[in-house]
């Protein structure tokens, strides 16, 4: 991640104890950087500044955290389908329950060679 300017929009994800039970979608939005030092920086969510890490965009928080912060919402929706993915072929290939972990030596090596994990197995 970039280091944030001050003025710069940023798309904020409501998270943790803020995100809805009911399995709705969480609350998003654009906020702007306020202020940035050397290893926080703050964006104002309508009703109080927080604190992130420059580093990784991280909240500081004392708890969980309860806001996650992406460039765009493009790179929140690449993130999103990522991590759908990457659940749903774990979820096919790789649980105990699937009727797809028939998968033969072969078929186990290629998938490891793709994934450019082979040359660890030995």
């Amino acid at each position: 991640m970039n280091k944030p300017k001050v003025g710069q929009k940023v798309y904020v994800v409501e998270c943790g104890n803020l995100s809805p039970r009911d399995g709705s979608k969480p609350k998003s939005y654009y906020s702007e950087v306020t202020k940035v030092g050397s290893k926080y920086f703050y964006i104002n969510t309508g009703w109080r500044d927080l604190k992130f890490f420059i580093k990784d965009w991280w909240q500081c928080s004392d708890y969980s955290r309860d806001y996650i912060l992406y460039e765009s919402k493009d790179s929140y929706l690449y993130e999103k389908e990522k991590e759908r993915l990457y659940r749903l072929i774990r979820m096919e290939l790789f649980d105990a329950l699937s009727p797809t972990k028939r998968l033969n030596l072969n078929q186990l090596k290629t998938i490891a060679e793709f994934a450019g994990i082979e040359r660890n197995l030995q």
